[in-house]
């Protein structure tokens, strides 16, 4: 269910959009879970790494 949601929000926003609005709906998948801090910190340290170029 929830990769299908991501796939959509990608193909009806393009990429860009499309990821941020997904980080924003994963954040309220993962609200109430025990991991949440976890991949809280995963995505964030993507997404800087992301700003300063490296993959």
């Amino acid at each position: 269910m929830l990769l299908g949601h991501l796939q959509a929000l990608h193909a009806f926003y393009g990429e860009p959009a499309g990821v941020r609005i997904a980080r924003k709906h994963l954040g309220w998948y993962a609200k109430d879970r025990p991991e949440n801090i976890a991949f809280r910190a995963v995505v964030e340290r993507r997404e800087r790494r992301e700003r300063r170029g490296a993959d």
